[in-house]
């Protein structure tokens, strides 16, 4: 990674078929909104919270619920 780089932004710069599903979830984002994305993305649990911009791991979560994605959005 990039230290300070905005991981969003770099993977926009990727061609499509090597993505990862991804989804950004601003900071402070509904449980409806939160839904509607991880539903549209076609992703189940458990799925990794990371921040768009972290430090060797720093934030990184693993997450089995609507909810612990609350916890730490």
């Amino acid at each position: 990674g990039m230290l300070g780089e905005s991981k969003w932004a770099i993977l926009k710069l990727l061609p499509k078929p090597y993505l990862p599903v991804t989804v950004l979830l601003p900071v402070g984002s509904s449980q409806e909104y939160i839904s509607r994305q991880v539903e549209y993305a076609q992703v189940s649990f458990p799925l990794i919270l990371k921040p768009d911009i972290g430090e060797r791991g720093t934030g990184v979560r693993l997450v089995n619920s609507l909810d612990e994605i609350l916890i730490h959005t």
